[in-house]
């Protein structure tokens, strides 16, 4: 096995579903964490001026689908099946595409925040998270989204579930992704696993109230 370093800020974000992988594949790695005052000084340092990256054997690399997949190849839980590793790209770049809609406006005009979250929970959770609930009912299992077994598809479906449920976004509902049930359940599976309940009492979400009005 590789030397592996991940690098990220003190948060979950995009690099939580890498973790979880490590996590519950057991592969050692370095967690290396930094804060938002050290940013700047990590940020020169990357291919991109972003993070993660994945330093392997002293080799840095960057972009988190790119390193979720070596990850979850190293740790079993990326298909070697052509068909089955597509689906799982599916599955993540669906909510890539969701992210992308979450974070569409960064400015800090409120009124502005307000009408794109609207739009975001008017129109494109149910465009891709109703599309993707029924992709899931052929492509898994009761508690998996590609087959039965775990995948890092899972992990990220799971990790999409804590950023809404947690209350972190201002002005959507936290229970927005209730009505889905084949992504409520994959997210229980993966949360309830022991290695995952043991992880989020080292590292816990912490729970806010989002603002709605």
């Amino acid at each position: 096995m590789p030397s592996l370093k991940l690098t990220y800020f003190d948060l979950r974000g995009r690099a939580e579903p890498i973790r979880l992988a490590f996590l519950l594949s057991d592969i050692e790695y370095e967690d290396d964490r930094f804060s938002f005052p050290q940013w700047k000084e990590v940020k020169p340092k990357t291919p991109y001026g972003s993070v993660p990256t994945l330093t392997v054997d002293g080799e840095q690399m960057a972009q988190s689908g790119a390193i979720l997949r070596y990850v979850g190849k190293l740790a079993a839980l990326y298909p070697s099946d052509a068909i089955a590793a597509l689906k799982v790209d599916e599955v993540m770049e669906t909510l890539v595409d969701l992210n992308n809609s979450t974070y569409s406006y960064r400015g800090s005009d409120t009124e502005q925040l307000k009408a794109a979250r609207k739009k975001l929970v008017d129109e494109d959770i149910p465009r891709y998270v109703g599309a993707l609930e029924k992709r899931l009912e052929t492509f898994g299992g009761a508690s998996h989204a590609v087959g039965n077994e775990l995948t890092v598809a899972d992990l990220v479906i799971t990790c999409t579930v804590n950023s809404v449920q947690c209350g972190i976004l201002d002005y959507v509902p936290v229970d927005v992704l209730d009505q889905y049930p084949r992504i409520n359940a994959i997210h229980k599976a993966v949360m309830d696993n022991p290695k995952v309940v043991e992880w989020y009492k080292k590292y816990p979400i912490k729970k806010q109230t989002p603002k709605m009005d």
